[in-house]
């Protein structure tokens, strides 16, 4: 690798207290000091790593006060010489340091360099350097512990004992390549308890597997579909758990057409939330295609929120809500259903108890809850928002939460399939050199997780998609 030296803000352009400039590379302290001096930077060999010193900025005219830090090789982030300058946050003062240093030896980082460096350097594994994108971009508490997790190695440790057991195998195969004459070439049931090591390992990886869903709904939260008949105040539910008038609100029925989607976190968890156009037998025109949309929107949710008008309740339950929760059965049956017996601020206690009570024996065993509440007063609303949230909850301390990337889904996958191929051959009493093929493919594909065999495209595109300065 090229180890020219580059530059770039680690903070985000704009207006701030204080904004940060990072440099990498061999050089990196004496094109610091080429734009910052203070009287304990003079002599650069004296200078001590990762003590913050107090001096002037002078950059292409512009004068500031500011700090230096120099990190040293292998200690720092990307394992190379990196420096980094604080000054005051504001475009034309970072502009003209950075151009100052451009003019001292840097070069502009591209998308991801320091990052892409940290692991070219061995600092990183390529899933730890992607659960560093996933940190920067997590939107929720649970995103962020299980991009942390990532990032601090989890799912690498998992993947390199997973390889090393392979490993072993791989090197007990080969002995019967070199010495067949002692051990023979076929594995005819003397395999040395490797099947059962092989198994084991394969038995971890299809874990992981059946854990990924979970992983993919940690990464973007929980999808949920409010849905009902017209008039039962899925809007006003909608502006009650955003505490805000995000949707219009009328008497009128059919007000909504077409599905709006808003995000909220609650207790940690994001949840995503479409509000969706009344459900009745009669609409037509464009309401029509409204109604259309609301069956896609509940189709791919990962939890429906079935909204009743409780005061209405004998008149609303029947005909479209049976037709929804068979529309559902025949999709998939099993998006789970919350049944949300609104407005019962317009009932007495009593009268509440016969809507429960109503509610549970006609969707008793469809229903996975039922939940009274009051889009007015907000009754019930934060009960029914930690219901939706418990089930991405508790996902962020298991094995989800280490397979929230599609890319290592995809490459763990093909790794099962090449191990358990292996594994077959090992059963069938197969030449080992037929066996060695699949478990070496298992092998690699298990390295195109961490880094040590993804191809220079995959690993391009991966830190392309960072920002500038990390």
């Amino acid at each position: 690798m090229e180890n020219k030296i580059i530059v770039a803000s680690a903070t985000p352009a704009g207006k701030g207290g204080v904004a940060v400039i990072r440099i990498s590379g061999q050089g990196s302290l004496n094109c610091a000091l080429s734009v910052f001096a203070s009287s304990k930077t003079d002599d650069a060999s004296k200078l001590e790593p990762n003590v913050m010193y107090f001096g002037n900025i002078v950059a292409d005219g512009v004068r500031d006060e500011g700090y230096l830090v120099f990190f040293k090789a292998p200690k720092s982030f990307t394992g190379e010489d990196a420096a980094e300058l604080q000054c005051h946050g504001g475009r034309g003062i970072v502009a003209a340091i950075i151009s100052a240093l451009c003019k001292n030896g840097a070069y502009p980082a591209e998308r991801g360099e320091f990052t892409k460096r940290a692991f070219l350097n061995g600092r990183l594994s390529l899933s730890d350097a992607e659960g560093v994108a996933d940190m920067i971009n997590a939107e929720s508490r649970a995103a962020l512990k299980a991009a942390y997790r990532m990032m601090s190695g989890e799912l690498s440790k998992e993947i390199h004992l997973m390889q090393s057991e392979l490993v072993k195998i791989i090197a007990a195969l080969e002995a019967r390549l070199d010495y067949p004459d002692e051990v023979g070439a076929a594995l005819d049931g003397g395999d040395g308890g490797y099947a059962a090591a092989l198994k084991a390992v394969c038995g971890r990886m299809q874990a992981l597997l059946a854990a990924a869903p979970g992983g993919a709904v940690i990464k973007r939260g929980v999808n949920a579909a409010l849905v009902g008949s017209p008039n039962t105040g899925k809007s006003s539910l909608l502006n009650r758990f955003l505490k805000k008038d995000r949707a219009i609100v009328a008497d009128l029925p059919g007000t909504t057409r077409d599905t709006l989607e808003e995000s909220l976190e609650f207790d940690g968890t994001a949840i995503n939330l479409t509000d969706t156009a009344g459900l009745r037998s009669d609409a037509c025109g464009v309401e029509q295609k409204g109604i259309e949309r609301s069956y896609i929107a509940a189709g791919g949710a990962d939890a429906v929120v079935y909204v009743i008008d409780s005061a209405a309740f004998q008149s609303d339950a029947a005909a479209c809500a049976e037709a929804f929760f068979e529309f559902l059965a025949a999709a998939d049956g099993e998006t789970p259903v919350i049944i949300a017996l609104n407005k019962n601020d317009l009932q007495d206690g009593e009268t509440r108890k016969k809507s429960l009570a109503l509610a549970r024996k006609l969707f008793g065993g469809k229903a996975e809850k039922i939940f009274s509440v009051s889009a007015h007063t907000g009754d019930g609303a934060d009960a029914l928002l930690g219901h939706i949230a418990a089930k991405l909850r508790d996902r962020a301390d298991s094995d989800a939460a280490l397979m929230t990337n599609r890319r290592h889904e995809a490459a763990l996958r093909a790794a099962l399939a090449d191990a358990s191929e292996a594994l077959d051959g090992m059963s069938k009493g197969a030449d080992a050199e037929c066996v060695l093929v699949d478990l070496r493919g298992a092998w690699s594909r298990l390295g195109q997780i961490t880094g040590q065999t993804a191809a220079e495209d995959i690993v391009d595109e991966i830190f392309s998609g960072f920002c500038l300065g990390k």
